[in-house]
């Protein structure tokens, strides 16, 4: 039985994870939503937790006054599912942190799904960014 050296495994790990990573990527390029109903958060590094949820609950109350209904109720759901997410995590991690929410279509074009995804990039990320 040939013993595996521990810097082997954490590399195997790292690679796994990146592989990992590139398949949501992917994934996420290709996801179509209907309508807004879909948030993407990039919080850099040091950046305090606090601000971002004050951010998301002034567009919490800038959503309520959308007029259309269906659409007043996507963004009002993607922007909670992202607070709640958000709610996790106390303080920033050391590279960032990214946050995927909200409703986008199967394959098939009719049936919805909800994702709510958090990564934590390998490298530190330096910008902000908030997309709904």
């Amino acid at each position: 039985m040939v013993e595996q050296n521990p810097m082997d495994f954490h590399t195997d790990e790292i690679h796994i994870e990146q592989w990992k990573v590139k398949r949501l990527i992917k994934r996420l390029s290709t996801a179509k939503g209907n309508g807004t109903s879909f948030v993407s958060l990039y919080i850099p590094a040091g950046d305090p937790v606090q601000k971002h949820m004050a951010l998301l609950a002034s567009e919490l109350s800038g959503a309520e006054s959308i007029k259309s209904r269906q659409t007043r109720q996507s963004v009002l759901a993607a922007i909670t599912s992202t607070r709640e997410m958000l709610k996790l995590y106390k303080n920033t991690p050391p590279n960032g942190l990214c946050l995927f929410c909200g409703i986008i279509l199967q394959e098939d074009g009719k049936s919805e799904k909800k994702m709510k995804i958090p990564l934590e990039p390998f490298k530190p990320i330096n910008v902000f960014a908030y997309k709904c």
